[in-house]
């Protein structure tokens, strides 16, 4: 019951900065793919789960990479589809409830991660300006080491019910020319 009652003040903490006038004060603050009309609301909710630590590491209820493979080597040359399973939750009914995946994509020097949320897709190619980001960090930096992290919830009408959870060990990937 704790846990409603903190998403529920975040929701409505974050509900008046989502409502308003098209001034762009509404914005995410994040660099983010929205797929299969995925909410932003929910990744902001799952989001600051994560980052206050209130995640729980399980390999069973994680969502799984299944590529690139952990220390592939990406050519920047080609953008690479990223490809995740769901974990083990099948209920889904719509946008705003449903088993989310959230993709997060990080490089040294790359100003702010590349997120991705979804509720049925399991996989994302990366478009041209986002691998044209990533590429361009990690090759600007000594390691051109970059990583991904995958962290599932089920959400119900933007209320995290159970999760969210990620895997013991994110995969990395190095970019070469």
């Amino acid at each position: 019951m704790h846990r409603l009652a903190l998403l529920s003040l975040l929701f409505f903490t974050i509900m008046p900065a989502c409502s308003g006038d098209d001034d762009g004060g509404d914005e995410v603050d994040a660099d983010l793919v929205q797929l299969d009309d995925s909410s932003d609301e929910v990744f902001l909710t799952i989001r600051d789960l994560v980052d206050r630590g209130e995640v729980t590491i399980d390999e069973t209820e994680a969502s799984q990479m299944l590529s690139p493979a952990d220390g592939e080597s990406l050519s920047a040359a080609t953008a690479p589809t990223f490809m995740w399973n769901h974990g083990s939750s099948t209920i889904r009914h719509g946008r705003a409830t449903g088993d989310f995946v959230w993709l997060s994509i990080t490089c040294p020097n790359l100003e702010r991660p590349v997120d991705v949320i979804a509720i049925e897709t399991e996989s994302w190619t990366v478009d041209a300006d986002h691998w044209a980001a990533i590429t361009d960090a990690a090759l600007a930096s000594d390691s051109a080491q970059c990583g991904a992290t995958l962290t599932r919830a089920y959400v119900d009408r933007d209320v995290v019910q159970d999760g969210p959870y990620q895997s013991a060990s994110s995969p990395s990937y190095t970019i070469t020319e």
